[in-house]
C-alpha cells in the first residue's frame, strides 16, 4: 500500500541506479519526495562517509551495522519508499555515527578540531536550513511551557484531528459508537469506535439496506471520513461503503475541511 502511495510522487525513479546512488543525499537533503516534510539530519550525511575507512570498520558490530543499514536502505527504496519505514534504521545510523564522533579524541588535534567544528557546522545547518518548522514548533511549545498558551490552542493549531474529535467527544451522545474511515490518528477520540468492519464482504453487498444492518449489528451511529484521504487516493476499503449508501441513509453532522462526520438514518 504504502508503494502505491509513493509511486505517484517519486514515480518509476528508484528503478534507476542514478536515484540509489543519490538516495542518502535526497533522504537528507529532500525526505519531501517520500511522503513526509524535513530531514532526517545532516549528520548522518556528514560522518557516514568516515565508516568507510579501515580505522572505523575494524568493529565488527559498526561493520554488521553498516551493512545491515545499507541492505535495509535498499530494500525500503525498492518496496515502501515512505518515510516512517525510515524509522527502524535511524537508530542504528544514529550509533554509527556516536561511534565516529566518539573515535574523534584519538585524532590529532588537527583533525580533531576540524571535525568537532564540522559536527557543529552540521547542527546549525540541520537546525536552521532543514528544519525552520521544526524550530517553529519549539517556540510553540516553549509558549505553553512558559503559560504562554494554553495547551489545547497548540493542539488545535497544529493536529488536524483534533477538532473533529473534540467535536464527536463533547457533542455526540455518550452511547454513541463511531465508524473512523481512512484516518489512521484517532488518538483523541474518547468515544468507542471501529477502524475495519473485517465481517463486510464489499463486494457480496447487495444493497444499502444490507449495509445498514451490518452498521447496526456493530452498534453503529456516526461515520467519520477524512475527505482529504478519499480524494487523494480514490474511494476504496472502508470508503467504498459509502458508495452503497443512499442521500437519505446519512446526515451531515460536521463539515469543517477535511473531515466530515455522518449520523447514520436507520428507518
Amino acid at each position: 500500500m504504502a508503494m502505491n502511495l509513493t509511486k505517484g510522487i517519486i514515480g518509476s525513479g528508484l528503478n534507476s541506479l542514478k536515484v540509489y546512488l543519490f538516495l542518502p543525499w535526497n533522504i537528507t537533503m529532500h525526505l519531501g519526495i517520500f511522503r513526509g516534510p524535513g530531514a532526517i539530519g545532516l549528520r548522518f550525511l556528514t560522518f557516514l562517509p568516515f565508516v568507510v575507512f579501515p580505522r572505523f570498520r575494524k568493529d565488527k558490530v559498526i561493520k554488521f551495522i553498516l551493512y545491515y543499514s545499507l541492505l535495509y536502505l535498499i530494500f525500503w527504496s525498492w518496496c515502501m519508499p515512505c518515510k516512517r519505514g525510515l524509522i527502524p534504521v535511524i537508530f542504528l545510523l544514529s550509533i554509527i555515527v556516536a561511534y565516529v564522533v566518539n573515535e574523534m579524541s584519538n585524532f590529532n588535534r588537527f583533525i580533531k578540531s576540524f571535525l568537532f567544528t564540522l559536527l557543529v557546522l552540521s547542527l546549525v545547518f540541520q537546525t536552521f536550513y532543514l528544519t525552520p518548522e521544526g524550530l517553529n514548533q519549539v517556540y510553540q511549545r516553549m509558549r505553553v511551557f512558559a503559560g504562554l498558551e494554553s495547551q489545547e490552542d497548540y493542539i488545535s493549531r497544529n493536529e488536524k484531528t483534533y477538532p473533529v474529535f473534540k467535536y464527536i467527544n463533547e457533542k455526540l451522545p455518550s452511547n454513541a459508537k463511531v465508524f473512523v474511515m481512512k484516518e489512521p490518528r484517532t488518538f483523541y477520540c474518547d468515544r468507542p469506535y471501529i477502524t475495519v468492519m473485517p465481517s463486510i464482504n464489499y463486494s457480496l453487498l447487495k444493497d444499502n439496506k444490507e449495509l445498514l444492518a451490518k452498521f447496526r449489528e456493530a452498534g453503529l451511529t456516526h461515520l467519520v471520513v477524512n475527505e482529504y484521504l478519499r480524494d487523494a487516493y480514490g474511494i476504496e476499503g472502508s470508503t467504498f461503503l459509502l458508495e452503497k449508501l443512499k442521500k437519505e441513509d446519512l446526515l451531515v453532522v460536521y463539515d469543517e475541511d477535511p473531515f466530515v462526520v455522518f449520523e447514520i438514518r436507520y428507518r
